[in-house]
């Protein structure tokens, strides 16, 4: 693909996208990402007309590869997906707290032995009993993330 660069795109005899090993799948002949996606079970390109087809399942399985995967490697594919579009919504959500500047969720809490307690706005149960040092601690970790 690197050559593309040294050819004028009316001078190259190459048309379409080119394949590439990372995750952009395709490129086009300026470098940009393509339109293709890859197949999460076995990473073949995936054209937009690929995702129509009826054993497509995004996360679990395309077209060529259906038949090359048992039920409980299907089972798998999905859970696999549920738990990365989880990861995708929390970090969607963690970019969110950051842009929105939404403050720590914790609560210092003084208890009648003296003691300070940290636990969740949400309503933690059960707190257990930190130091200052390590609530402060806590506390700054949390006003960096």
């Amino acid at each position: 693909a690197a050559a593309t660069q040294n050819v004028p795109e009316e001078k190259s005899t190459w048309t379409g996208e080119c394949f590439v090993f990372d995750k952009r799948v395709a490129v086009n002949h300026k470098l940009q990402v393509g339109s293709y996606e890859s197949c999460m079970a076995c990473g073949r390109p995936l054209a937009d007309s690929d995702k129509k087809h009826s054993q497509y399942e995004e996360g679990v399985s395309c077209a060529r590869c259906y038949d090359e995967t048992t039920e409980d490697q299907k089972t798998r594919f999905r859970q696999r997906a549920r738990q990365k579009l989880q990861m995708q919504q929390l970090s969607t959500n963690k970019q969110k707290k950051k842009r929105d500047n939404i403050p720590s969720p914790h609560v210092r809490t003084a208890t009648s032995e003296g003691n300070t307690t940290m636990s969740t706005k949400q309503g933690g149960q059960n707190p257990r009993k930190r130091s200052k040092v390590e609530i402060d601690s806590l506390e700054e970790k949390s006003k960096k993330s």
